[in-house]
């Protein structure tokens, strides 16, 4: 018996180390248990009150476990969240094994028990696999927040060298409003607005796809790329020029590799003329009082994908109370509980509706409808939406 006692001591605290899978430590058990019901024999200690006890044990660790795997990370002084680390998960897997153990080494011997014995088998049977599922959740937490610690840091050192003077400027060309949201800590979606004079503004909104370090880090150097661009042309500068130069930087860049949709806007307050291009990115229009316009809706290819492609760009007069919409796929994929996209029918009409209430009551509009199915939950992309108008 003493020699069962080990196997299935070793067998439990394998699976909180992780070596073993919940199912794989559940087969291990079951073998060892069914080997001496061929024997005839009855080990003492397999009883429900022990069986019942060790349970316990296990479900408490359990608990030990999941509140630590989801426990809010603590903010120092400067506010940024600090996660925990792989010391501290070592440290609490020790002592999760060091509380089996212990609790198993002075397993007492009782008498034997029947069908209150299997059903207390069954319950530390599922308490094995739920310590599993715990070690397993926690180990990926570990691995995530190493990760996104890499990740802040490279982004932020890129977005430091590359990126200067991106606050949006006080500009007599247009009003603009904003909602943005993101899937992750550093997603990909990226706009800007930049006073070419006093009467003219240029409008910039990109989606280089994916998310983590790599999507930031493209967005990061084209954003950069674009405003250097933008400061260097000003009042020379026309839609389809800026699209055209990002194109040939992100293929130079990635040989082809490096996708990026985007669309490009410049407004002339003086002649109420909007100018706009627009490489693989979902159709801006504008909200009329007769309905939404679409501008350039037939597809044009992405940014970095073709290094000769020139795209064309659009003229539209605008008249008072005309409001241009950009946005980005993030908006109309999102889903509600029951899977079904928000959509860009819904989103026309809910812009429509709010016209009259100006830019920035539009994009309020529409971060409200996005967030309340979701009921607290974070969204699955990031999403972007711009709103601007000529006063």
């Amino acid at each position: 018996m003493d020699a069962l006692l080990a196997q299935i001591q070793q067998t439990i605290l394998r699976v909180a180390d992780g070596r073993l899978t919940a199912e794989e430590g559940s087969e291990v058990l079951v073998r060892l248990m069914e080997g001496e019901s061929h024997h005839g024999q009855q080990t003492a200690w397999l009883v429900s009150e022990q069986y019942t006890s060790i349970a316990q044990s296990v479900g408490n660790v359990v608990a030990q476990i999941s509140e630590f795997t989801e426990r809010p990370s603590e903010a120092p002084e400067d506010g940024e969240a600090q996660p925990r680390s792989d010391e501290e998960t070592e440290l609490l897997l020790a002592a999760v094994r060091e509380r089996l153990a212990s609790h198993l080494a002075e397993a007492p011997e009782t008498p034997q028990g029947s069908l209150a014995m299997s059903r207390a088998v069954r319950t530390l049977q599922r308490n094995l696999a739920d310590l599993g599922q715990a070690v397993q959740d926690l180990s990926v937490a570990t691995l995530r927040d190493a990760h996104e610690r890499h990740d802040s840091g490279l982004v932020s050192a890129v977005d430091k060298v590359l990126a200067s003077g991106r606050a949006r400027p006080a500009t007599r060309a247009c009003r603009m409003g904003s909602f943005s949201e993101r899937a992750v800590p550093f997603g990909g979606d990226w706009w800007s607005l930049t006073a070419l004079s006093g009467d003219s503004a240029a409008v910039l909104l990109a989606d280089s796809g994916g998310a983590g370090a790599d999507a930031a880090v493209v967005a990061s150097a084209a954003r950069a790329a674009a405003h250097a661009f933008i400061l260097g042309t000003r009042e020379q500068l026309h839609p389809d020029m800026l699209l055209n130069l990002l194109n040939r930087v992100l293929f130079d860049v990635g040989v082809g590799s490096l996708g990026m949709t985007g669309v490009a806007l410049r407004l002339d307050s003086a002649g109420r003329l909007l100018e706009v291009s627009n490489a693989g990115h979902l159709p801006p229009y504008v909200l009329r009082s007769s309905g939404p316009q679409l501008l350039l809706a037939e597809a044009q290819p992405p940014l970095g994908t073709l290094r000769a492609q020139k795209l064309r760009m659009q003229r539209t007069q605008l008249r008072p109370g005309d409001v241009c919409v950009l946005f980005t796929d993030g908006v109309i994929e999102a889903t509600d509980p029951d899977g079904r996209a928000f959509g860009e029918g819904r989103l026309r009409s809910l812009c429509m509706e709010l016209r009259a209430e100006g830019p920035q009551s539009i994009c309020d509009g529409v971060a409200e409808a996005l967030a309340s199915p979701r009921a607290g939950r974070p969204p699955i992309d990031d999403a972007t939406l711009l709103a601007v108008e000529i006063p």
